[in-house]
């Protein structure tokens, strides 16, 4: 069970129930920091300064439950996106498909109203919070499943194991290392394609094989890929970019690191921070 908060017990019980409205409204945080809001209203919310637009695609959600202790909630939403619901530039049913949504996190909330509708909600209660799941994407049919937030404690324990690589996630806080120290952002060149992109970057070598490429023009705008090799004036994907990349287009594009000692050392200049154990002996047997 969750309970209402204050304001909301306050509002229900001094207003009738045949003049409440109620709009549901969802705000999703995608992985790169975009936010997107939508609502399930007739016209669009203000609220904080956040636009929750009524071109939402047919937005619906499934009821939601909570249980008591630790287990993990969750609720089914889905989608009917049409060519004209748009993510930025991008058609919507392809952010959905090409990953722009993967890993986003997203807040529902219940907007309440009395006696018709206002740009403002008089109240808006905090429903539900969890991480998205792109289940299933047709032709115009999207349906995600949001998990809540318990399930990060679903990890391994103990977390800290002896190993040679490191265990931390290059850029993160226990890292150290500063992705702004390690970027370029650059434009394709003629000759690319979905899966080798022409460009002339600044550090050359193999300075970002293994590293992230993230386009933020063009078709593919919002769309992240490994780095399999660098080479002069040549990047290849791990696996191919859902469009064609067009000359002119932006990108940036990040190192990657393969977690060794020396790498940690030669290149990031992070030995202080680094998490691996190379030096235990391995593992052996004797007769």
């Amino acid at each position: 069970m969750k309970k209402a908060s204050p304001e909301l017990v306050q509002f229900l019980a001094s207003e009738d129930s045949e003049k409440i409205r109620i709009a549901d409204l969802y705000r999703f945080k995608l992985t790169n920091g975009t936010v997107l809001a939508y609502t399930s209203a007739d016209f669009d919310i203000i609220y904080k300064d956040l636009i929750y637009s009524c071109d939402s695609a047919c937005i619906a959600r499934s009821e939601i439950s909570w249980d008591c202790g630790l287990s993990v909630d969750d609720v089914t939403i889905e989608l009917n996106p049409s060519d004209e619901n748009l993510v930025g530039t991008v058609r919507m049913i392809e952010a959905f498909r090409n990953g722009t949504f993967d890993g986003a996190e997203i807040q529902i909330d219940l907007a309440f109203y009395k006696d018709g509708w206002d740009k403002e909600p008089l109240v808006l209660e905090n429903m539900f919070s969890g991480n998205v799941d792109v289940e299933e994407v047709s032709g115009s049919y999207v349906k995600l499943n949001v998990k809540s937030l318990t399930e990060l404690l679903n990890q391994d324990f103990p977390s800290a194991v002896y190993q040679a690589s490191c265990s931390y996630s290059l850029y993160c806080n226990a890292c150290g290392v500063k992705k702004e120290d390690h970027f370029e952002k650059n434009t394709v060149e003629s000759g690319s394609t979905r899966k080798k992109i022409v460009c002339y970057l600044y550090r050359t070598g193999s300075y970002y094989q293994n590293g992230v490429i993230e386009f933020i023009s063009g078709a593919n705008k919002n769309i992240k890929k490994s780095i399999k090799q660098q080479s002069n004036g040549l990047l290849e994907l791990s696996t191919p970019l859902p469009f064609e990349p067009k000359k002119g287009d932006w990108f940036i594009v990040s190192a990657g690191c393969d977690k060794t000692i020396s790498m940690c050392k030669q290149k990031f200049f992070n030995l202080a921070n680094y998490n691996g154990t190379p030096f235990i002996p391995k593992a052996d047997s004797s007769l």
